[in-house]
């Protein structure tokens, strides 16, 4: 089985954790896509059970003034990407002004949004699962999922 190089992965993971925020209707003040320092790739399985390795990240925002809206715009705007909704979920528990919408992008990302009125929101994404061994590194500043290495050993940005 042929996946997407873990340049491609962890790219379209970034890009959809920046959409969501974009489209989230609050702020994430931690959020930074250009800060792609130290992602490190979980294990998840492909042929075996740990074959593999996706990205995940988890991000809080601010509060959103109506949850419920947050959501059908989240659902419409995926919808109108062609991701699919999984699930919506209106009652939280104890969140009383939380709900959560959950999609699959069409490239197999996994993303998770609660906005809340009364807490803090969050994001959350999964990437799809790479056999590329390069995403067993760790991402820096200076070498973004291998960028190529000067001869001593140490790396270049390539602009």
């Amino acid at each position: 089985m042929e996946t997407r190089s873990a340049k491609v992965v962890f790219q379209d993971f970034l890009d959809t954790m920046d959409d969501t925020v974009r489209h989230s209707g609050t702020e994430f003040s931690t959020w930074d896509k250009g800060d792609i320092a130290g992602y490190n790739a979980e294990a998840c399985g492909i042929k075996s059970q740990e074959d593999g390795r996706q990205y995940t990240s988890q991000i809080v925002g601010g509060r959103v003034a109506n949850p419920d809206l947050a959501i059908q715009q989240m659902k419409a705007y995926w919808e109108s990407k062609g991701y699919v909704i999984e699930s919506i979920f209106t009652n939280m528990g104890d969140n009383v002004t939380g709900r959560q919408i959950n999609a699959t992008s069409p490239t197999g990302i996994l993303v998770q949004f609660t906005p809340a009125k009364e807490a803090e929101s969050v994001i959350n994404v999964q990437s799809d699962c790479t056999l590329d061994p390069l995403a067993a590194e760790t991402t820096t500043e200076t070498i973004p999922l291998g960028a190529p290495a000067t001869p001593s050993g140490t790396s270049t940005k390539t602009p």
